[in-house]
């Protein structure tokens, strides 16, 4: 749970508790061109999007099957991971 909040927190840079299609392509856009990160914030948007809101609210988020990305999920988990491990050990 606590890696989905720190993910969920990292798309909603404007702290509005949703993620749109505009935030979600901007962050996939740090790992895929802009072609291919368009393509998959539909696919992920229409997956998530329960209610159909155009947002991603947390909830939405929290119950979805993680499986629409999982090279990123793994990076962002390993990344976390090591910026936990650095904290733990005072650096």
């Amino acid at each position: 749970m606590f890696f989905l909040n720190r993910l969920f927190i990292e798309m909603d840079e404007e702290g509005d508790g949703k993620i749109n299609m505009k935030k979600l392509i901007k962050y996939l856009n740090k790992y895929y061109d802009n072609e291919t990160a368009v393509v998959n914030a539909k696919k992920i948007m229409s997956s998530i999007d329960v209610d159909q809101s155009n947002d991603i609210e947390f909830f939405e988020f929290r119950m979805c099957n993680i499986d629409v990305d999982p090279d990123v999920l793994i990076y962002k988990l390993n990344e976390i991971r090591s910026a936990l491990k650095r904290n733990n050990n005072g650096s």
